[in-house]
């Protein structure tokens, strides 16, 4: 079912136009988050599990606990629509204050980087560059998918960035093996998979920019698999 299906159902029961255009905002952005499950609305179990990790996503994201209340509620009226009644009795429980993230422990993170260092799909290699510039360079991740192209320049590598029409460099002086190896890794990859001319240097498998929500869910999975808690300040 589409936003703009359900947008209909609620206009067919005269709900106002402000109401409307917060319904689909808030519908559109939980459909875009689940964009690469495939037919998961038909699955129960696979829905909630989706909406599960939506909300958690919310908490982990800079969003105020006002808006994360709309949107489940939003949720709940959207998981109705499609016949999931229950949906009132299990997301009201997930509806409390959002827990302070805390930054990942240094041992928890090197960890992190040896489990991704041996897989070698694509996802897995663009994901172990982004957090070695996350944690290289201070950034957060709604920078990083904003990273337009990354440069040699003699002894360094320069990272351009472009965010509200504004232009930023950073500057990475005596990279270590390990991200010079990474960076020649995903650059072949990406040439491989999609070609080198994209709109932002960091891109999922259709070519399309890499965003946040695709970023945090490869995360989770990578992190659920070795056991370390993905509540870090870094990917916010």
């Amino acid at each position: 079912m589409t936003a703009e299906q359900f947008i209909t159902y609620l206009k067919g029961k005269g709900a106002k136009p402000n109401t409307i255009a917060g319904y689909k905002g808030d519908i559109q952005h939980f459909l875009d988050f689940a964009a690469h499950h495939e037919n998961f609305i038909s699955d129960k179990d696979e829905y909630f599990r989706i909406v599960e990790d939506y909300i958690n996503f919310l908490k982990q994201g800079h969003y105020a606990e006002s808006s994360i209340a709309r949107k489940i509620y939003s949720l709940i009226r959207y998981s109705e629509f499609i016949g999931y009644d229950e949906a009132k009795n299990i997301l009201k429980p997930i509806r409390r204050p959002a827990v302070k993230a805390k930054r990942i422990k240094e041992n928890d993170f090197e960890y992190l980087v040896e489990q991704l260092k041996k897989n070698d799909d694509f996802m897995s290699t663009a994901i172990l560059l982004i957090i070695l510039l996350i944690n290289r360079l201070r950034i957060k991740a709604s920078q990083v998918i904003n990273i337009y192209d990354i440069s040699e320049n003699e002894q360094s590598y320069v990272v351009k960035i472009v965010e509200n029409d504004q232009v930023y460099y950073y500057n990475i002086n005596k990279p270590d093996e390990l991200f010079e190896k990474s960076l020649a890794k995903y650059v072949a990859k990406k040439a491989d998979v999609v070609g080198n001319h994209t709109q932002t240097f960091f891109v999922a498998k259709n070519g399309n920019p890499l965003s946040r929500q695709v970023i945090w869910r490869h995360m989770r999975n990578i992190a659920d698999k070795v056991g370390i808690p993905l509540r870090i300040t870094m990917f916010k």
